[in-house]
């Protein structure tokens, strides 16, 4: 090959390998060029997914996230009942914030070893922390110990505890850094904190450092020492697993060591510090299983049930402010208990409790009977039972006879044995001594609960009427007047306590309504009231007869005829009162009233057989009596009020009719206008004594005027001359 061929060829040669190389460049060049716009696409991608994402996380949670008594309760699940005062009585396991606690509020030895252990670089992230994640994995490696630390700020722990689940899925990782981000930019770090320590989860249904400090130490989260604030900040990690009292507790002391190790590192304590901490002996509070006041919850329960009907109410997040007031609620307990247990030998096993404010019908104090854990009986509430009431109906009667002027407060009224007959059967009442009396008025046949008269009573009035009478005060579930006879007027029919109640306290208001009821109302987990009860303002007896009614069973003179004196009835201070007794003494009652307290008891056993021979007056009396002198000890004594249309005046206490000085009369309530004019046994009395004294006083003249002619006629005997001897 010459010359000129050689350049020829190695040109060539250049050329190929410069248009190789050129080529190669120009890949690489759109190579590069395809990553870039990859990645740009990419981003772009991502950028969009992450704004779309936040837009679907903010339409779920967004408008929670301004308020923090919201977030921390967006997932409360538990049921609250309060008293009314406001304190916690009772709540089913489950989330719930109670309150939010100021950080200032928190031991400082709590909050730094919760930082210590679970985000130390918590002031310097904002939100999430690479750094964290990574050095957290790490230490669990090193340490070969998952528990170690955690790697997700407590931003995301937040973020995750009040709105997100545990679930191991990147859409919930997404979520809960998107919502942490989100946190970060409307709150600080102390708020932040804040809401961290008072809604993570400690166990032992304690949710938030105020729980968790009364349910493990029996004190609150500021005097937390060294020690304790250890072990709580390392429960969070596995609540269940860790918990002291109801978990691994070994783990749980080595987790507290765990914790002071890492505050020691970190430059928080000193090595003495720690290992005093470490050393320390914790005592923990004792775990209370304790249901206060269970009837009464179980019976707000229902009412909420058929309140709420497609609500799971155990985990509604309902807050339910209710009337109890659980000092007298301990006091009727107690009572009961102790009254109970005095008379078992005289085969009575239970009892059961109301009390109620007469104007409101707000329920103070319930008790279903004495013992609600008893296997057999114990949780039926005896006072949504039916029973006997035996002559504690008798007042409802006798409202029935006086609205509907079956009767009149002069009426005259017969104590004398007494048949009445129908189709199927003879019935002859008795009084509970036994005896006769002969004629009475209402007050002296009521006040000391005859029989005999009550049933005449109830004869005069009707069956309807009286079911009728009874369904406007608020007693349900009679059924039709056929089931029933005349000793429906002394207890021949069933009726629940608590609507018995209310049928008095409708008397003790003056004739309006009451139905009684345990709850003020009812709010949502966001405290919003969701409930309220309304309360009727309807006048269903004539205001007139239930002053009448309750001034009968006031008048402690006039029943000391058959109740003697003292009795359990009179409490020092005035006060309506009846007791009932079913038949064969199945049941006894004492129902009775204040104008501001009413309180109701019954005694018997849940299978209805009979107590021995026991009276109302021996048995629940006694409750009543003792509960209320010492629920009204320290408060005002109060007087009934007199409404219009009502006037008292003197009668005679034969037959009422107009009184006549010098004869049998007493005091009396009347209709205005319609006190008796005419005259009767008392004014024939007064003529027949009138009538008799002119009598005896002509009598009496003729006698003195005998005895006179007689003292003349032996005057001239005397004095007549002797004549002279011859």
């Amino acid at each position: 090959m010459d010359k000129k061929g050689s350049a020829y060829y190695w040109n060539i040669k250049r050329h190929k390998k410069s248009f190789r190389n050129s080529s190669k460049a120009k890949k690489v060049l759109e190579s590069v060029k395809f990553t870039l716009i990859s990645v740009a696409f990419f981003t772009a991608f991502v950028a969009f997914a992450f704004f779309l994402l936040r837009g679907i996380v903010l339409a779920e949670f967004g408008s929670y996230l301004n308020s923090p008594k919201e977030m921390l309760n967006y997932k409360s699940d538990t049921l609250t009942f309060y008293d009314r005062n406001g304190e916690v009585i009772y709540r089913t396991t489950g989330r719930y914030i109670d309150k939010i606690t100021p950080l200032s509020k928190i031991s400082p030895d709590l909050i730094k070893a919760t930082i210590a252990i679970e985000d130390r670089d918590f002031y310097h992230h904002s939100g999430i922390s690479f750094r964290g994640m990574t050095r957290a994995v790490y230490t669990d490696l090193k340490n070969e110990n998952m528990y170690y630390q955690g790697g997700s700020t407590i931003s995301q722990q937040l973020a995750r505890t009040i709105f997100l689940n545990n679930d191991k899925s990147v859409f919930r990782k997404i979520k809960e850094t998107i919502l942490a981000l989100e946190i970060e930019k409307k709150y600080s770090k102390d708020e932040i904190l804040e809401m961290y320590l008072n809604s993570i989860y400690y166990g032992a249904n304690s949710y938030g450092i105020e729980a968790a400090a009364k349910n493990y130490f029996s004190t609150t989260p500021d005097k937390l020492d060294l020690a304790q604030a250890a072990m709580l900040a390392g429960l969070p990690i596995a609540p269940s697993r860790l918990s002291p009292t109801l978990g691994d507790a070994a783990k749980a002391k080595e987790r507290q060591g765990i914790i002071l190790d890492c505050m020691k590192k970190e430059g928080i304590i000193t090595a003495k510090e720690a290992r005093e901490a470490v050393s320390e002996e914790l005592k923990y509070a004792v775990v209370q299983n304790d249901f206060p006041a269970p009837h009464f919850l179980l019976y707000l329960k229902q009412q909420l049930a058929e309140q709420f009907p497609k609500v799971d109410i155990d985990h509604s997040g309902f807050k339910v402010y209710t009337t109890l007031d659980m000092n007298l609620q301990e006091k009727a307990e107690r009572l009961l208990t102790e009254n109970v247990s005095s008379l078992k030998y005289r085969n009575v096993s239970n009892g059961a409790f109301l009390s109620l404010d007469p104007k409101t019908g707000e329920i103070l104090a319930m008790v279903g009977s004495v013992d609600f854990y008893q296997r057999d009986w114990g949780a039926v509430n005896m006072l949504t039972a039916f029973r006997s009431p035996g002559s504690s109906i008798k007042p409802v009667v006798y409202a029935a006879a006086f609205e509907n002027k079956k009767i009149a407060t002069t009426t005259v009224l017969h104590d004398t044995p007494t048949t009445y007959k129908n189709d199927w059967e003879v019935y002859t009442p008795v009084d509970s001594d036994g005896k006769y009396r002969g004629t009475v008025l209402p007050r002296r046949a009521l006040a000391n609960s005859l029989n005999i008269p009550a049933v005449e009573v109830t004869a005069k009035t009707g069956i309807p009427t009286i079911l009728d009478e009874a369904a406007k005060l608020g007693i349900t579930g009679l059924g039709s007047p056929s089931n029933y006879w005349y000793s429906i007027g002394i207890g021949g029919l069933e009726v629940r306590g608590i609507d018995l109640a209310g049928a008095y306290a409708t008397i003790a208001n003056e004739g309006k309504l009451v139905r009684p009821t345990g709850i003020i109302n009812v709010k949502d987990k966001f405290d919003k009231t969701i409930f309220q009860p309304t309360r009727e303002e309807k006048q269903v007896l004539d205001p007139r007869v239930a002053y009448i009614l309750t001034n009968i069973l006031s008048d402690n003179a006039v029943r000391r005829e058959l109740f003697g004196w003292p009795n359990p009835l009179e409490i020092g201070r005035v006060a309506a009162v009846k007791t009932g007794t079913g038949q064969d003494f199945k049941d006894t009652w004492a129902i009775g009233y204040t104008p501001s307290l009413l309180s109701l008891v019954w005694m018997g056993n849940n299978d209805g057989s009979p107590m021995d021979n026991i009276w109302g007056l021996e048995s629940a009396a006694l409750v009543w009596n003792r509960f209320m002198r010492e629920a009204l000890v320290g408060s005002p004594v109060e007087q009934f009020s007199v409404p219009a249309g009502v006037q008292f005046a003197s009668v005679c206490s034969l037959d009422g009719s107009q009184a006549v000085m010098g004869q049998p009369s007493t005091q009396e309530l009347f209709f205005a206008g319609e006190v008796p004019t005419n005259y009767g046994a008392c004014a024939f009395l007064a003529k027949q004594k009138e009538e008799q004294a002119k009598l005896a006083v002509e009598q009496e003249r003729l006698r003195l005027l005998a005895l006179q002619n007689e003292s003349k006629k032996e005057a001239q005997i005397i004095i007549k001359p002797i004549g002279v001897p011859k």
